[in-house]
């Protein structure tokens, strides 16, 4: 889906259960450089294209599977998320996304980033079948869980939005609070410093633990990155 990506490899090998043909396809998506970022460009291969929007970026890190999905190439597709990277192109691409609590998923073959805010998560056009996907991936619950009681309203967080867009996101609150039943306001960013500080908390501890395996460069060794 990168406006420069090689094409990926095909074959025609036949399908003995239904006699049909089957289409291999061995293409990667693209992610940001270093997957930190949340614009969804890349230097070396790229800017994934959003079918949604276009003209705009994806969203990242997860740009590629985002598009992939909006793109109709596939139904559904993986994602990391450590500080938004499902999110963010969920939101911009238009599809359903879910970052589930953190450990919830194994990161066994993951690169790492930040590993105390690493988790894999995944996206898709439409929310039956996102939900179909937790049901595979998703172990079950070992203890009782309580239904919610009401919705939490990050007060200070909807103060963000720009005019134009809250009456959206008041419809999408409405319909979600009549599921539940109720709903209350918190201020998250209470505390000295507001959200600005909480911010730079998790980017100091996601800079401090993060980059770090795979994508940690050798010293002495020259690498071209992106600007």
């Amino acid at each position: 889906m990168a406006n420069d990506a090689p094409a990926g490899r095909r074959d025609g090998a036949g399908d003995p259960r239904s006699g049909r043909r089957r289409r291999h396809d061995d293409r990667k998506t693209v992610t940001d450089e270093l997957a930190y970022s949340i614009v969804g460009r890349n230097f070396h291969y790229g800017t994934p294209k959003n079918v949604a929007a276009p003209g705009r970026i994806p969203g990242g890190s997860s740009s590629g599977s985002a598009a992939a999905v909006a793109g109709k190439l596939v139904d559904f597709a993986l994602g990391s998320d450590t500080g938004g990277s499902i999110r963010i192109p969920a939101s911009l691409c238009g599809l359903y996304g879910l970052r589930p609590s953190h450990g919830r998923i194994p990161l066994t073959g993951v690169i790492p980033l930040a590993p105390s805010f690493d988790t894999v998560g995944w996206l898709a056009r439409e929310a039956g079948l996102l939900a179909a996907i937790g049901e595979v991936l998703l172990p079950a619950d070992t203890i009782a869980v309580a239904d919610p009681s009401s919705v939490l309203l990050v007060e200070d967080g909807f103060a963000l939005a720009d005019p134009e867009l809250r009456p959206a996101l008041a419809g999408a609150v409405a319909a979600v609070t009549g599921l539940v039943g109720g709903s209350r306001t918190i201020d998250l960013g209470g505390t000295d410093g507001g959200l600005d500080k909480l911010m730079l908390c998790f980017r100091t501890l996601q800079g401090a633990r993060g980059l770090g395996g795979a994508w940690r460069l050798d010293r002495g060794r020259e690498a071209a990155i992106g600007p």
